[in-house]
């Protein structure tokens, strides 16, 4: 019963991975086609809501903005989902796919220690003054 629990799971899991991949894939489009009609507008000298070619030109950088930053999401987003959609080799080598509760809660606390030694970092660089990307 617990198998085809976690059988039910993961594809709930998927279905909402791909919707979400499907929304930023709209997003792009949608930004894109807001790019091309400004553009197509700067073109002819005809702005929309009273813009003045300056202010359409701001508002496409602003668009490009968005687009690379969806864009890097898709990526990301990508990426990550593929890492859980593939079973590590850890979880494979496990006897029957079992493993002890303490060396789960072990690996966790461990991930969130190094994840907040990086946020100290990137706070000391900030600091410093240099860029943290």
């Amino acid at each position: 019963m617990l198998v085809s629990r976690l059988t039910e799971e993961k594809q709930i899991l998927v279905k909402e991975m791909m919707q979400h991949c499907q929304y930023l894939k709209d997003s792009v489009a949608k930004v894109q086609t807001q790019i091309a009609t400004i553009s197509d507008c700067i073109k002819t000298g005809s702005y929309p809501n009273g813009f003045t070619e300056e202010a359409s030109k701001g508002l496409i950088s602003l668009l490009q903005r968005r687009l690379h930053n969806l864009r890097l999401k898709q990526q990301t987003v990508a990426c990550i989902y593929r890492g859980i959609l593939e079973p590590t080799p850890r979880l494979v080598d496990e006897n029957e796919g079992e493993m002890e509760e303490m060396d789960w809660q072990h690996d966790l606390s461990s991930e969130d220690d190094d994840d907040d030694d990086d946020d100290d970092e990137e706070d000391n660089d900030a600091e410093v003054g240099t860029q943290v990307t």
